[in-house]
């Protein structure tokens, strides 16, 4: 079903469209605090690998997952 492929991957195709403007760069270079800004590229890193996890662990079973190292 291709609605719902679309909303599924909605939010992610608007921040797609979103960091690859000029408005992406432009908001980041405003921003005149290095503590700011580095608190920013730590959550947005977090919130990438928490996401990817969660889609990992949402779309199918893994085995990866469940390997014991």
């Amino acid at each position: 079903d291709a609605a719902a492929q679309l909303m599924a991957y909605l939010p992610l195709l608007v921040a797609a469209a979103f960091a690859s403007t000029p408005c992406a760069r432009t908001l980041y270079g405003r921003i005149r605090s290095p503590w700011l800004k580095t608190m920013l590229e730590c959550a947005g890193v977090a919130a990438v690998m928490l996401l990817a996890t969660a889609a990992l662990v949402y779309n199918s079973y893994n085995p990866f997952l469940y390997f014991r190292f």
